[in-house]
């Protein structure tokens, strides 16, 4: 089942009326089954205690447009980690929320570092370093990378 935009904004709306607590929007496809559309996105801008969204779009264009379009309104963090790293900070995220922290996260925190510094050539060395580890949890097609972070930790 996957929600229409106005079940999506009723779920949201009701969440803000009853919280004073700041609301992050988790864009999250494979949870939900449904990548919520930028127009959406700006209308989720607008509730009152929505300050964040974790965007998990795989497609590095369209994190582009969804930064583009609700930056005014939202902080927006790569829900994806490492993998749009370092151009997701350059185009205007905040961050990443890190799955590969679990087991590299000396090298995650000196990309976040070294992005926030604006040394995006040595966020870039850095993330190299972590291609074969994206090889294993990120391509496999199944959009769960769960099993495979517990995997490499054991």
């Amino acid at each position: 089942w996957a929600p229409s935009e106005q079940v999506i904004l009723e779920h949201y709306r009701k969440v803000a009326e009853a919280t004073n607590l700041g609301i992050l929007v988790y864009n999250n496809y494979f949870a939900s089954q449904v990548d919520i559309p930028i127009p959406t996105l700006r209308k989720l801008s607008q509730i009152d205690n929505i300050v964040a969204l974790k965007e998990n779009t795989a497609v590095l264009g369209k994190l582009i447009q969804v930064v583009e379009a609700v930056r005014d309104e939202l902080t927006v963090i790569s829900g994806l980690g490492e993998r749009h790293e370092p151009y997701a900070s350059f185009i205007g995220t905040k961050g990443f929320v890190s799955s590969l922290a679990n087991f590299a996260p000396r090298i995650s925190l000196e990309i976040y570092e070294t992005e926030k510094a604006g040394k995006y050539e040595e966020a870039k060395r850095l993330h190299s370093q972590l291609m074969p580890l994206f090889k294993l949890v990120w391509w496999r097609g199944d959009g769960d990378s769960s099993r495979y972070i517990s995997y490499v930790k054991e």
